[in-house]
Order: structure tokens, then sequence, then C-alpha cells
């Protein structure tokens, strides 16, 4: 596993082949060679890791990805924390709405999970951030169309009318 002349001591190197053993024994073990990876070459093989993903969707998740290669591109994904995350978040907080900060830690969360399970990284630690609340907006809602005049409801009315109209009505009104 190890190169002759990697340690100072045999007790050093026996001691870090026992740890090693260790975590295969407890499936935590990651090539070393693995964790050299940066952000920007995580963020390119979990794009290319899904082929079937519609042109539009890997083009979104690219741009997401943008704002984590502007931090950390060239960092080690192994070097990567949890303060990390949460101050890339903060710091777009200042000039993002809070669902845009929402959208781009969801690509950022994809990519690094998929790190886990191609066993990249041992843990994710971008997972449990504090993100800004995002306000919800009630639009309202087009029912039916005649002649060109839209009739509109309210979320409210649209919950009392899958209401009156029982179980099987409310999975078309969006209600589960």
């Amino acid at each position: 596993m190890y190169s002759p002349g990697t340690f100072d001591t045999v007790r050093t190197a026996k001691k870090c082949e026992t740890n090693e053993k260790a975590a295969q024994n407890q499936n935590t073990w990651i090539d070393p060679r693995r964790g050299d990876l940066t952000c920007n070459q995580l963020c390119d093989l979990w794009l290319d890791s899904n082929p079937s993903k519609r042109k539009r969707s890997v083009e979104t998740d690219r741009d997401n990805l943008k704002h984590l290669r502007r931090m950390f591109g060239t960092r080690r994904v192994q070097t990567m924390t949890k303060a990390d995350f949460q101050r890339q978040v903060d710091t777009q907080k200042t000039t993002h709405s809070p669902s845009t900060v929402a959208r781009i830690h969801s690509s950022v969360r994809a990519a690094f999970s998929y790190g886990v399970d191609a066993e990249i990284i041992t843990h994710s630690t971008c997972h449990k951030i504090r993100l800004p609340q995002v306000p919800r907006v009630d639009r309202p809602v087009v029912v039916a169309e005649k002649d060109s005049e839209h009739f509109t409801v309210t979320m409210e009315e649209l919950d009392r009318l899958a209401d009156e109209l029982g179980p099987d009505w409310q999975c078309g009104c969006g209600r589960r």
C-alpha cells in the first residue's frame, strides 16, 4: 500500500497500517489518491456521471456550480468543511435571492453526494447547512379557459374545491 521510506519509523508505519485496515473493515476507507481531487474535478465528474440528464438540467447545474468553483475550485475535496459551505451560502445571501441560494446549494450538495457514492470522499460536509428562508408566494391558478378568458382562483379556493370534490379529484388539483 505504501512504498518503503514513506515513514520515519517502523512503528509509525505499523500504526498507519493498523488505522488503514480498521477503516477498510468499517467501509470508511478511501484510496488516498482519490482524495486529492479538487472541487473542480469533482464537479466535472458529477456533471459527466449522468449522460441521460436533459441538456437544460446540465446547463443549470453547471451554472449553479460556477459559484462553488469560484470560491473553492482548486481546493482538495477532502479538505472541505461544513464551515466552508456555510460561508459560501452566507456570502451568496447578500447578493442572491433565497430561492437562488437554495437552488445553487442543491447542485453543490448533489455533487458532493455523488462523491460519497463514487467512494471519492467518505462523507459530505455540505449537508445540514443553514439556508435562507424562502418565502411562500400564493399565486392565482388558472383553472379553465373559455373564449380566451381565464378564470383564476386562489390556493384557498382551490383547496376548498378539492375538498368538495373528494380524494379522487384532489390529485388533479395538485393535492395529494
